[in-house]
């Protein structure tokens, strides 16, 4: 009786904790994303059901593990492998529920976890010396980064950030004789960009202003957000000759490069069949590639952008929302997924090379490697999520 009763008081506490987003978000961080799976070597880490992760051999989907690593809660995040290791935020029964996990990628086994307490939706990113999860602090209005060391002992948290951090931030590292400097650079849903300084956890003064804003509402008619386009997706920092840029999307339909060492922005782009920009940029060979949701009959599918100058290259048009975020594969070709469950690989003209039906939600980013694409697919009737290995040359099922 008394360990009946605890479990119900558990459950009630858990229940209690959840914080559930208003509305349908996915990709990068959201509460129905299908979770990105993640690829070392010849193994492959993704979601087994609805409450457990599991590691597969990518040939033939063969346990590595003896047992999944269970949940008590659905997955919603995504792991990330570093070295022997895979770290990810995951929902257990002890309060206070939420915890960032390490786990031996050879057995599964768990090495440590650490209390994170509020919600994370997107992966950890991980570094030669420290973790950092963006989250949605404890209310609406609130965000926060946390970096933690590599044995797991929390080292700063950040908590200025205005709305939740959903998408992975990114990591500005320069090291020069004349010139240093290590920043953390994480979007929010209410549309702006924070810099953080790695070491301290305070903000790094190192732009104009304390951050860089979306601008007012928008362009999108249809947008409800009037402080700017929230950033859901990750922000993906890119190098190009001695200049860095961050690349991302947002919830008023543009996709932005901003100048990463002075919160400036390059330029924006903006079609107005296109109602949100959920994905996460692909910065490839001179080409922004990025997915999108259609405000018209028109807007859902793959848009490819000159990145020098944010202009329309090309468009490869899709029959439902896609709000997965793109992939290289093969050095050529780009892969993603669609709402109504089909993987399109797409030349760099955006040329269709193939597509394949594996059913579901695909919102996931796809994880490639050789001649192997892995993706998660989730039931919308079960909220189950299943991972699946195509091959790369021709898209078939694997497993």
């Amino acid at each position: 009786m008394k360990k009946t009763a605890s479990l119900l008081i558990a459950i009630i506490a858990l229940t209690a904790l959840t914080i559930v987003p208003a509305s349908n978000f996915t990709d990068a961080g959201g509460f129905w994303q299908s979770t990105n799976p993640a690829i070392s070597g010849d193994i492959v880490v993704g979601v087994k059901g609805e409450t457990g992760i599991m590691a597969f051999k990518l040939s033939d989907k063969s346990p590595v593990w003896p047992q999944p690593y269970q949940t008590v809660d659905r997955v919603y995040t995504s792991p990330t492998i570093y070295g022997d290791k895979v770290y990810q935020v995951l929902t257990l029964a002890e309060a206070p529920y939420r915890f960032l996990v390490c786990l031996e990628l050879a057995t599964g086994k768990e090495v440590w976890k650490a209390r994170v307490e509020k919600a994370h939706y997107s992966r950890p990113m991980v570094y030669d010396d420290k973790i950092f999860l963006g989250t949605t602090g404890f209310n609406s209005g609130k965000g926060t980064v946390m970096c933690f060391s590599m044995d797991g002992k929390l080292v700063w948290e950040w908590i200025k950030g205005e709305g939740w951090i959903y998408g992975t931030p990114a990591r500005l590292k320069i090291e020069k004789s004349d010139s240093k400097l290590d920043v953390i650079l994480a979007g929010s849903i209410r549309g702006k960009v924070y810099p953080v300084d790695s070491t301290t956890g305070k903000d790094a003064k190192i732009w104009k202003n304390a951050f860089f804003e979306t601008d007012g509402k928008g362009p999108n008619p249809t947008n409800p957000y009037n402080d700017g386009g929230p950033i859901e997706c990750d922000t993906n920092l890119v190098k190009e000759g001695d200049n860095y840029y961050l690349y991302f999307g947002s919830l008023d339909g543009c996709v932005y490069k901003v100048d990463a060492l002075s919160g400036t922005k390059v330029w924006s782009f903006y079609d107005n069949n296109v109602r949100w920009c959920k994905s996460t940029p692909l910065v490839f060979n001179g080409k922004v590639f990025i997915g999108a949701q259609a405000v018209s009959d028109k807007g859902n599918g793959m848009y490819c952008l000159d990145a020098a100058t944010g202009a329309k290259l090309e468009y490869f048009k899709t029959d439902d929302y896609v709000n997965s975020s793109p992939s290289a594969v093969q050095d050529s070709n780009i892969v993603f997924g669609t709402d109504n469950g089909i993987i399109y690989c797409l030349d760099q003209n955006l040329k269709e090379v193939w597509k394949t039906s594996v059913g579901g939600v695909t919102s996931c980013k796809p994880a490639t490697t050789n001649d192997y694409v892995v993706v998660t697919s989730r039931n919308t009737a079960t909220v189950g999520q299943e991972t699946i290995c195509l091959k790369a040359s021709t898209g078939a099922k694997v497993w």
